[in-house]
C-alpha cells in the first residue's frame, strides 16, 4: 500500500525562544496546490497528545497572520495563551477543507515564564511567618 503523500503539504516552525513572557511567532509554508482556507488554524499541543481536540491554544492562519509571502507565512500566539509552566510542545496545522492535520512541527521547548517563578515565590512562606509550637520549636 502506497501513502497518499510522501511529504507534508504544510511545514511549520516555532520561531525563537518561547515562553509566556512575550508573544510567540510561528512560520509556515504550504505546497502550491494545497487547498488552504480562512478556516485553517494552527494548534499548540503538548508532546504526546492523543486527540486533535487536546490543543493548549490555537491561532487562525488568516486572522492572526502578521506576514505572508509566496514562500513563507507567519502568525503569532499571544503571550497570555502560552502555558506558564513550559514543557515540550508541537505545532499542528489543521486543514478545514481536508478535515485533517496537514503538517506537524518538530518538537520544541517552551521555557517557564517569569510569572510562574513570581507566583511560586509568592507562595513560599517566610520563616518568620511559620507557626511555632508552645516550646518555641517549629512545627
Amino acid at each position: 500500500m502506497k501513502p497518499l503523500i510522501t511529504t507534508s503539504p504544510v511545514s511549520l516552525k516555532a520561531e525563537g525562544e518561547w515562553n509566556a513572557d512575550h508573544d510567540a511567532l510561528i512560520s509556515y509554508s504550504v505546497a502550491k496546490d494545497f487547498p488552504s482556507s480562512t478556516w485553517d488554524w494552527i494548534g499548540l499541543y503538548r508532546v504526546g497528545f492523543r486527540h486533535t481536540n487536546d490543543y493548549v491554544t490555537y491561532a487562525w492562519v488568516k486572522d492572526d497572520e502578521i506576514s505572508f509571502s509566496e514562500d513563507c507565512n507567519q502568525v503569532y500566539i499571544n503571550a497570555d495563551e502560552i502555558p506558564l509552566d513550559g514543557g515540550e510542545f508541537l505545532l499542528c496545522y489543521h486543514c478545514h477543507n481536508l478535515q485533517c492535520l496537514a503538517g506537524i512541527s518538530e518538537p520544541f521547548q517552551i521555557c517557564p515564564g517569569r510569572m510562574l517563578a513570581e507566583k511560586k515565590e509568592a507562595q513560599e512562606i517566610p520563616e518568620s511567618f511559620k507557626p511555632k509550637d508552645l516550646m518555641g520549636f517549629e512545627s
